[in-house]
């Protein structure tokens, strides 16, 4: 039995996208339902579908613009079918460009079709939805609460139906009419194919991501479910809701963000040139007792991002940059996620008690603090980990009290961005026991946009040949290796933990920490050799491993002076794609 059995429901824009799509979805639950539209052969497509269903439907043609069609439109509606139990306002349409650009006939156009067609349309139906206590549901969009460059007369109209939502809430209370405003984010729709005259192009592209575009009919379900359930006011999909989110949090994050890449174009550094950075300002001390969690660190790169930019550094900045040094003192090492950390990343039994990597993972909270400095000169987002180098200088003892040392210690303009060192060392009674480097990249424009000129390829990278005679190792990774991960090392970035929260960030699925990836290979080398001190590695971080996967880890040991070094290399044992390099001594 279906939620709208015999309801009539008006739908208008129902030829295509989501209007289509509602209609589907509420003939299925047993509704008749109508669609209006401009265009009479779309119209026919959508009722044709219906019935292939075993719906009914009809076709109404109506230009919401015009008062006299939408009142023609209810008439003929009402005279067949003789009531309206669901109304749904969703013709709309976009115009884009900069505000500067656009013309006032735009404007009026977007605001006939957006705001003034659905109040006409709210107006014709209220008066049958009072007779049967019906509903009224509004198509706004998440561009009321985030816009965009060039987005500013479509945010526009869509805010203006959030209010108009608000209100006839507000004023429909007691009754018995409900209105629900639905706001989808990104949609399957012809709405990007249509445009700023409001005619349709079939051949223009999609431009938006297509990881972040909900399936129409996904939509039209939770559309459907949010009008029978009366709801007040719905976002659609995750990544919306975590726009709005963030636009509330943080006012004008999102439209910072969005707006990168609209100004001037960055001029690219000449081939592999290296530029570095004179920083000449008085050391900024900083100290902190515990390190914050993950949660307040991306509270507090949210307040800080407005004043950093992302892979630029303008003059008056550069002349103010300083060393950035913090300290921890008297850091105790968690015996639970020490045990975790040896678990998760394969080290042997017998090996070594702290692990050549985990005192990386102390020093999160240090370069978070130095990262969100006020000295700091880019943004925390979009920060990548390039490369990791890290010293064991001896055993260190679970049960040892260490002093930690993070200082940002040089940055190198190249033609991708800025490259960022952080000096990192942990001591113990008084003596240097471990020792790393940092080294994170801020994009440019250019490298964010695929232009420019040949990339900076950093210190040369360890190479295995396929004819040499090297060790392969094969390693299953489980889904759940970021979360485990995480729990021993406290880093809880949210593309490290499920699908979901990896595409707020733009990845199709969860992806392995750089650092496990390092930390599993040098496992893995543990196991097989014994080590000497110092144990001195590097790795050079490449490709994202998705969750779940195979790696394949290879290893070629051969004489470097007085010692033994071991290269390595991990790659994706079905394609070949090289996920990190680097080598071991020791």
């Amino acid at each position: 039995m279906g939620k709208f059995v015999d309801s009539t429901v008006w739908i208008t824009g129902g030829g295509s996208g989501i209007g289509r799509a509602v209609a589907i979805e509420f003939a299925r639950e047993g509704a008749k339902v109508a669609v209006s539209g401009r265009r009479p052969e779309k119209l026919d497509e959508t009722v044709r579908a219906i019935e292939a269903i075993g719906g009914r439907a009809l076709a109404i043609r109506c230009d919401v613009t015009d008062e006299a069609s939408i009142a023609t439109a209810v008439r003929h509606l009402v005279d067949t079918w003789g009531s309206i139990d669901v109304a749904v306002a969703n013709a709309g349409y976009s115009v884009m460009g900069r505000i500067e650009d656009i013309s006032l006939a735009h404007w009026k156009r977007q605001f006939d079709v957006n705001v003034f067609g659905l109040v006409g349309t709210a107006l014709a139906a209220l008066p049958e939805l009072r007779k049967t206590r019906g509903r009224l549901v509004l198509i706004g969009s998440v561009a009321a609460f985030v816009t965009t460059p060039k987005g500013a007369a479509y945010s526009s109209s869509k805010a203006a139906v959030r209010m108009i939502g608000e209100a006839l809430s507000a004023e429909l209370k007691g009754s018995g009419v409900s209105c629900t405003t639905v706001h989808p984010a990104y949609v399957e729709s012809d709405i990007v194919r249509v445009d700023n005259d409001g005619r349709f192009h079939k051949d223009r592209r999609d431009p938006r991501p297509k990881y972040l575009v909900w399936k129409a009919d996904k939509a039209a379900k939770a559309i459907v479910e949010a009008s029978y359930h009366r709801r007040r006011e719905v976002v659609l999909s995750a990544y919306g809701k975590l726009a709005v989110g963030i636009s509330r949090l943080a006012p004008g994050l999102l439209s910072k963000m969005l707006s990168r890449g609209t100004g001037g174009k960055p001029k690219a550094m000449p081939g592999d040139q290296v530029r570095c950075v004179e920083m000449c300002g008085e050391p900024k001390q900083l100290s902190i007792t515990r390190r914050p969690g993950t949660l307040a660190i991306y509270l507090r790169s949210l307040r800080k991002i407005p004043d950093r930019p992302q892979g630029e550094l303008p003059p008056e900045r550069e002349r103010a940059l300083a060393p950035i040094e913090v300290s921890q003192i008297g850091v105790r090492i968690d015996p639970l996620k020490l045990a975790r950390f040896r678990d998760v990343c394969g080290n042997p039994p017998d090996g070594l008690m702290v692990p050549p990597a985990y005192p990386e993972c102390l020093f999160l909270g240090l370069m978070a603090e130095a990262v969100l400095a006020d000295g700091f000169p880019f943004s925390p987002f979009g920060l990548i980990h390039l490369e990791q180098r890290i010293t064991l200088l001896r055993p260190i003892d679970p049960e040892e009290m260490l002093n930690l040392f993070c200082s940002l210690s040089e940055i190198r303009e190249t033609n991708r961005g800025f490259l960022v060192d952080f000096t990192l060392r942990a001591e113990a009674t008084g003596r240097e026991a471990w020792r790393g480097l940092a080294t994170l990249l801020s994009r440019n424009k250019l490298a964010r946009s695929g232009r420019g000129t040949k990339r900076y390829r950093g210190a040369p990278t360890p190479w295995i040949p396929e004819e040499d005679p090297y060790e392969s190792i094969r390693v299953s990774v489980a889904e759940d290796t970021g979360r485990r991960y995480a729990a021993a090392s406290d880093d809880w970035n949210p593309h490290h933990l499920y699908p979901l929260t990896a595409r707020f960030l733009g990845y199709r699925r969860a992806i392995a920490h750089g650092m496990w990836t390092f930390a599993r290979t040098l496992a893995a080398i543990e196991a097989k050799r014994p080590l000497v001190f110092p144990i001195e590695a590097n790795a050079f971080f490449k490709r994202p491993i998705f969750l779940p996967s195979e790696i394949e880890i290879r290893l070629l040991e051969e004489q470097g002076g007085d010692a033994r070094v071991v290269r390595f290399e991990v790659r994706n044992p079905q394609n070949g794609e090289l996920h990190m390099t680097g080598s071991m001594q020791g």
